[in-house]
């Protein structure tokens, strides 16, 4: 029994590492194939650019903007990342007018509290 227990840990790693291996193929075939495309996608935008000088400063004027694939990939988290600051930033300013206004009613609290020290003084006294 113990035998058919290795025999089949053995299928099941096996195939695992088959698995992993064919994987692993694909993975460096797909970014061989996607670098092959931006170096074309490269090329055809700087001879474009090279034809006409002007074509990358008319795109921008039209709001457009030449883009190779790893461009349009990366553009999105360039963008979040716009996002995330801008939202830290309003947060900053939330978090600084709040502090404001907590040392505002702090140094109304301690003028109460040194009004009240005031009057137990005058109390003592008299």
């Amino acid at each position: 029994m113990e035998s058919a227990a290795w025999a089949f840990a053995g299928f099941v790693i096996g195939f695992a590492l088959a698995w992993f291996m064919a994987a692993t193929r694909a993975q460096t075939e797909c970014a061989r194939r996607i670098g092959e495309v931006e170096q074309r996608a490269g090329r055809a935008e700087a001879n474009a650019a090279d034809a006409d000088h002007r074509l990358i400063e008319d795109g921008m004027k039209k709001r457009v903007v030449l883009a190779t694939p790893t461009t349009l990939i990366t553009l999105p988290h360039a963008v979040a990342y716009g996002w995330k600051q801008e939202h830290l930033a309003a947060n900053a300013q939330a978090i600084n007018d709040l502090v404001k206004q907590l040392y505002e009613r702090m140094r109304t609290l301690a003028g109460y509290i040194t009004d009240i020290g005031n009057g137990l003084d005058k109390a003592t006294l008299a």
